[in-house]
């Protein structure tokens, strides 16, 4: 349904949420044409701006216009192309995006940059997996389907990110030997459309595994050849640095780690699910990550386990499925999942041998 707007910049966000809005309305039945101000009273929006809505879709070829039988001065405006329901008012994550459109609210007080940052948030929750994971679309591509400005989209995404609703974003670009014409990739918080967050604050990677990640993978791209004493992987080093691509780097590390995990044996015959989206189309750079930061990864991967263990232990986890992906942002570490139950505390130290997970009425020992 977004691609229905795509390449229309005249048709604005807030006029998207409600082109939505309406047709919702349409499939609880209620096919009647509507003027402007019985259209402003249904859906519970200003008239002024469902007004200027009505003129840009009428413009734009989505509207029939027809006059009042018993006040001809008054236009009755219909959708058309009503035939087909969108797919994502439906399922696991379909009261949450009703919600952000309004659907039952009261958005009479809302403005139009409002209206449209919640057409924003909604957009991100339609175009994501299940556990919040938003890969396949390019900030210019976001920007056509939403109808906002590519700095608006921008902007928008720094406040997501302030507010939590976006864990982590890395940024896309064009390395040809790398990353050509990659995506970004944004991280949702899916504990608001019916997935799990574990978030572990303030985590103590360096304490816990004795090396920091970021510093790792950069000796892994910077690793010399004990012959010629250059470095192996320069222009790839180079090129990364160039187009700003490194973070997408550091975080494969993490992806690597997950893979690990899912390739052990299932836990009570439940099937580990992972998605590797930040490595590189360069198979050098990704085998010789792999091939330096094989003990890191091993030692991630083991605290993981026991991490997704406890997880699973602690929730009903009817699906035989278990999608999760973890990675670390700002400090903090996490964990999305298709669980039932999201977690959020800090790693203790009781004994010299011993590591617990202390949340908010949980304890979960997690190595000895």
């Amino acid at each position: 349904m977004l691609d229905a707007f795509e390449g229309r910049k005249e048709i604005k966000a807030q006029d998207r949420l409600i082109y939505l809005r309406w047709l919702w309305l349409v499939h609880k039945g209620k096919k009647k044409g509507m003027s402007i101000a019985k259209l402003a009273s249904t859906l519970l929006l200003s008239e002024s701006t469902v007004r200027n809505a009505i003129a840009r879709l009428n413009t734009n070829d989505y509207l029939e216009v027809t006059r009042n039988e018993e006040k001809t001065s008054e236009k009755i405006y219909k959708l058309k192309n009503t035939h087909s329901i969108p797919v994502f008012f439906y399922g696991k994550k379909a009261n949450y995006i009703q919600a952000l459109l309004g659907v039952n609210g009261d958005f009479t007080k809302l403005t139009a940059e409002s209206l449209a940052r919640k057409f924003m948030k909604a957009g991100l929750v339609m175009l994501s997996n299940d556990i919040g994971l938003v890969s396949n679309i390019g900030l210019n591509k976001l920007a056509s389907f939403t109808g906002l400005s590519l700095s608006r989209v921008r902007k928008f995404i720094d406040e997501l990110l302030h507010e939590g609703f976006i864990l982590k974003f890395i940024a896309g670009g064009n390395a040809p030997n790398l990353y050509p014409k990659c995506k970004s990739i944004l991280i949702l918080n899916p504990r608001y459309f019916g997935g799990a967050l574990l978030k572990i604050n303030n985590f103590p990677e360096e304490r816990l595994f004795g090396l920091k990640i970021n510093e790792e993978v950069s000796k892994a791209l910077n690793k010399r050849n004990r012959k010629t004493g250059k470095t192996t992987l320069e222009a790839e080093v180079l090129a990364l640095n160039k187009h700003n691509l490194a973070q997408r780097m550091y975080h494969y590390f993490y992806e690597l780690a997950s893979e690990c995990v899912a390739e052990r044996a299932p836990l009570k015959n439940k099937k580990l699910i992972t998605y590797m989206l930040a490595q590189s189309t360069n198979p050098e750079v990704n085998a010789a990550i792999k091939s330096y930061c094989s003990e890191a990864v091993t030692q991630y991967a083991d605290f993981l386990l026991a991490l997704i263990t406890q997880l699973e232990k602690n929730m009903h986890l009817i699906n035989k499925k278990i999608q999760f992906y973890c990675f670390k942002s700002n400090g903090d570490f996490f964990v999305v999942s298709n669980a039932n139950k999201s977690f959020e505390g800090e790693l203790e130290w009781p004994a010299k041998t011993t590591i617990n997970f202390q949340g908010t009425g949980v304890s979960w020992e997690l190595h000895k």
